[in-house]
């Protein structure tokens, strides 16, 4: 492919693919699981963009050793094998961007709801109070509930997941970035630290903005609240407009994605069972067959995530799907960082120290999740199997 893209592109493609509805949905629920705590929430906020800048700058080396490969399944496939690549592919395709797609077709409809004034019974009454002097102070001298300093920190990093995610999207312009080898690793670099350095700065200026306890109940119109207290109704309101833009942006992103997720897969694969979503529409040029699968799904992932995370049915299997396949990318980084941790022609800190500090991170975001959702963790996991074994099913070079 041309190298057609700079460095201040793939910067720009970083920070674009992180910073979008995340923040403005789980800031809210920071302050929620924190019990309105703005310390422990900056704290976890700091961590996150740790670990995000220590795992995207190892994924950074990743590129460079293997130079012309794309995205998270290439590098699956060249790091740990093919086998591995299809189950990593598979998981993207059936789990990872359908659960987000789900999310992403709630969230800006429940924001456009805010915009308008549509009152949610599931999330209750409104409260609005205007820009008081010394707000900041006084949010982070009051805490609005005691919570248990790990139960909140630990909560708090893995809502925060959900914010922090998209950074894995930058490295499929491995090919087509100019002198790749250098740039795609000061890209990633310079991408997480400018998009933690900005989370950690909206998270303070929300606490000048409108008081903690405010926020919390505001639920999803907590952000609006902010920003009408700062900008004025009308201007407040024209910002909320640019956030629902903004969902929708990301949403449709990760639309385009679900729809290629089983035409990517079958087109890597050779069994005859995914045969189907090879085929490309002449007249759209579109893998119609991988898009109304992915679609399909998604729709499925949309009824479980408002009927369970937000109504709460569906007996004990009502895990967080915003949440826990997002921390299920970081259990499935462990194998390439120890795949890069055993190559012999890289120099110390990189072929040593950084691929270490990945692992470590990324078990202590599976710690988190594990701590933070306990029983529901087992649950997910369950879900997890079942959809891999129906993969196994499907990675058979017989035909059923």
């Amino acid at each position: 492919m041309e190298k057609r893209y700079t460095l201040p592109v793939a910067i720009a493609l970083v920070v674009g693919t992180v910073i979008g509805s995340g923040v403005f949905f789980k800031a809210e629920a920071v302050l929620t699981k924190t019990g309105g705590n703005l310390s422990v929430g900056i704290l976890a906020f700091i961590i996150m963009g740790v670990v995000m800048i220590i795992s995207a700058c190892t994924f950074g080396v990743v590129a460079q050793s293997h130079e012309g490969v794309e995205g998270l399944v290439g590098y699956a496939s060249a790091s740990c094998g093919k086998w591995y690549g299809y189950y990593v592919g598979w998981f993207m395709a059936v789990i990872y961007y359908p659960s987000l797609v789900s999310v992403l077709s709630w969230l800006p409809a429940r924001y456009f709801g805010v915009l308008m004034g549509w009152d949610d019974p599931v999330v209750g009454g409104r409260t609005m109070m205007g820009l008081t002097s010394g707000m900041t102070e006084f949010n982070f001298s009051n805490v609005v509930t005691e919570m248990p300093f790990t139960e909140g920190l630990f909560g708090a990093i893995v809502s925060l997941a959900f914010a922090f995610e998209g950074w894995i999207c930058a490295t499929s312009i491995g090919s087509e970035l100019k002198d790749s080898k250098k740039n795609m690793p000061r890209a990633l670099l310079i991408g997480t630290v400018i998009v933690a350095i900005v989370y950690v700065i909206y998270y303070v200026g929300l606490a000048g903005a409108v008081e903690s306890e405010v926020m919390m109940a505001g639920g999803e119109a907590g952000a609006k609240i902010a920003f009408q207290n700062i900008f004025g109704q009308v201007g407040g309101a024209a910002i909320f407009v640019f956030v629902v833009i903004s969902c929708w942006g990301t949403c449709n992103g990760l639309t385009m994605a679900v729809t290629r997720g089983m035409f990517d897969l079958a087109v890597e694969s050779d069994s005859p069972k995914l045969a189907m979503f090879k085929n490309v529409d002449a007249n759209t040029n579109m893998a119609n067959n991988s898009a109304v699968f992915g679609l399909l799904v998604s729709s499925l992932w949309l009824l479980y995530f408002y009927g369970g995370t937000i109504m709460g049915g569906f007996g004990p299997f009502k895990f967080d799907s915003s949440e826990l396949p997002i921390i299920t990318l970081y259990a499935i980084y462990i194998p390439i960082y120890i795949a890069l941790l055993k190559r012999k022609d890289l120099p110390g800190f990189r072929g040593k120290v950084m691929p270490v500090l990945a692992i470590l991170c990324s078990l202590f975001m599976v710690f988190a999740a594990i701590y933070s959702h306990k029983i529901n963790v087992v649950y997910y996991l369950i879900v997890f199997v079942v959809i891999e074994v129906i993969g196994a099913f499907f990675k058979s070079g017989r035909k059923a």
